[in-house]
């Protein structure tokens, strides 16, 4: 995410490449004490497992590494920047890159968790520290976001916590085939699905992992907005823009900045 020469009035896609994070920024170390919160995320992606240091950073970075078009990410990139004359240094939470996002969107964010009592009270402290990362990152061709509870501590992460091995898992594709030839492009429920693949898995166990795999996936879509459930609405997306459609994505791509909070 070096700044490139001329771009900050380019669009977003005029500057899209993927990159290997690690490359492109130094990093914070996370140390071990007895007073802080410490904790190693598995990640599949060029940078490979990621610290952080709080739980609001745990459950951002889980959230994005669940979104289909997830490509890289790394924690505490460290970030030099100028202000009014002086040289400082800035580390953010996160950087992250996706594969693939519609125009004019970014596909390219650095991120700042902070809990909102936090942004309420001290707000004032941050300001130019936020405002030079906003300014920076329009230089990069990123976008910058400051996240609370309110943005992260919702049904997408609870889906996501309960989805992500099934991630890691290959799905059934027969169990895709016959869900398709039973329902074709009607909607159904996750449980109707469940029930119609009895006729291949016997084991109930079974039906419900190969429902989850496939919603993981996005072979199956549904709003990952709410709480899965039996109830839950599911159906096979038309296109490939279906299948990377995703909420916290389009949370990420047309929310403010929230440098004003």
């Amino acid at each position: 995410m070096r700044p490139v020469k001329g771009s900050e009035n380019l669009p977003y896609s005029s500057r899209r490449a993927l990159v290997a994070l690690k490359d492109e920024f130094k990093q914070r170390k996370i140390g071990k004490t007895g007073q802080s919160f410490r904790r190693l995320i598995p990640l599949q992606s060029p940078a490979g497992a990621q610290w952080v240091e709080s739980d609001l950073e745990a459950n951002a970075v889980i959230q994005i590494a669940f979104v289909p078009s997830y490509y890289d990410l790394i924690t505490q990139p460290i970030i030099e920047y100028d202000l009014r004359g002086k040289k400082h240094v800035y580390t953010p939470d996160i950087a992250c890159i996706f594969h693939a996002y519609d125009e004019p969107f970014p596909g390219r964010f650095v991120i700042e968790t902070k809990p909102k009592e936090v942004l309420e009270k001290r707000g004032p402290e941050f300001a130019d520290r936020f405002y030079a990362a906003e300014e920076m990152c329009k230089q990069m061709g990123a976008a910058f976001r400051v996240l609370h509870e309110d943005h992260l501590n919702t049904a997408y992460l609870r889906n996501a916590l309960l989805l992500r091995r099934d991630n890691e898992r290959d799905p059934n594709f027969d169990a895709s085939d016959l869900l398709k030839a039973k329902f074709g492009d009607r909607s159904f429920s996750r449980k109707d699905g469940e029930d119609a693949l009895g006729e291949l898995l016997p084991e109930q166990w079974e039906r419900l992992e190969a429902m989850n795999v496939l919603v993981a996936w996005r072979e199956l879509g549904c709003d990952l907005a709410e709480d899965i459930d039996d109830d839950t609405e599911v159906w096979f997306p038309s296109d490939i823009r279906g299948k990377n459609w995703d909420p916290f994505l389009k949370m990420l791509q047309t929310m403010d900045s929230g440098v004003n909070i």
